[in-house]
């Protein structure tokens, strides 16, 4: 059960610093923390939330790669619901001025996933075809860009309204998964072959003809389920990856944030230099007051919402 309330406010430890929270990005990970059926679990009770921005306000004795009153962004697993957030410099990153807070708030999840998915679990060679499930979603649209900015060849699967956002992302060829047939236009476009990488955030009803669209030793990469539909996961057996030489390889952005949180900085340091070039566009989010946090979860949870959320405290 979501509650809002008051409660006291952390000390800030010696590597720690105190951020006073303009935004808060929403992702369908937090509705499945708060369902308790995430891979990495919170611990109860908690806040949930994985990524935020705002001013730093206080730091630690020990922090050494941050000032008060440094613009920044924060992610981790969760506690990012709070008008101030107390975390290790570890998860904080400095954000250049050309980037909004509510711009901020909005990237470590939709571009940090993608940017780990496409370099690190299946690496993108130049010129390899790479299709994108859900383009015009949060995760989605940063992995077209990120995918072009690699050199692949981008195929786009979205429904009708959002054929010419996923054009304007810079997509190759745009599949509108409601009047065509997926698999006859991505075998037409690969020459009968199939694709290199299959990037698939969604695990939807298409999932099959997604998996039958990978070439032999492609790779399909799974890394969440924005389909929403827990109870009906498609399964993945051990023969077909066997007979078809084709990988099979998740892709969660929480593991690094837990595991190899060097990677992640130096991640987002790629990823601000791109920005600030123009290479790739951030996603500016739809603001809500953070009050009404619970309808936009629910909204989220109903796909009655559509775009990237942000949560707006009284302090932005």
């Amino acid at each position: 059960m979501l509650e809002l309330a008051q409660v006291e406010t952390d000390q800030v430890g010696d590597r720690q610093v105190r951020i006073e929270t303009h935004f808060i990005g929403v992702n369908f990970a937090d509705v499945m923390a708060i369902a308790g059926v995430h891979q990495f679990p919170p611990p109860k009770p908690f806040s949930p939330g994985f990524e935020a921005s705002g001013i730093i306000r206080e730091i630690g004795t020990e922090v050494t790669h941050l000032a008060v009153g440094d613009r920044v962004m924060f992610t981790d697993g969760y506690g990012a619901y709070r008008e101030e957030i107390v975390a290790s410099q570890d998860h904080v990153f400095k954000i250049p001025d050309t980037l909004t807070l509510a711009q901020a708030a909005a990237l470590p999840v939709a571009f940090g996933t993608p940017y780990f998915a496409l370099t690190r679990r299946a690496p993108l060679s130049h010129g390899d075809h790479l299709l994108v499930v859900g383009a015009a979603g949060n995760i989605g649209s940063s992995a077209v860009q990120i995918g072009k900015l690699l050199g692949a060849r981008v195929i786009a699967i979205v429904g009708t309204n959002d054929v010419e956002k996923a054009k304007a992302l810079g997509a190759d060829l745009v599949i509108d998964y409601r009047s065509e047939d997926i698999a006859e236009r991505i075998s037409s476009e690969t020459d009968g072959r199939g694709v290199d990488v299959a990037f698939d955030p969604v695990i939807g009803p298409d999932f099959d003809k997604v998996k039958d669209s990978i070439a032999a030793e492609g790779s399909l990469l799974v890394m969440g389920l924005a389909g929403g539909d827990l109870a009906r996961l498609p399964s993945i057996g051990v023969l077909e990856p066997l007979q078809r030489n084709i990988s099979f390889l998740s892709a969660d952005f929480d593991y690094y944030l837990h595991e190899d949180i060097a990677a992640v900085h130096k991640a987002f340091e790629t990823m601000m230099a791109w920005i600030e070039r123009g290479w790739i566009k951030p996603i500016t989010p739809t603001e809500t007051p953070f009050e009404d946090g619970v309808s936009v979860l629910t909204g989220l949870a109903e796909k009655t919402l559509r775009g990237k959320q942000a949560l707006r405290t009284a302090k932005a």
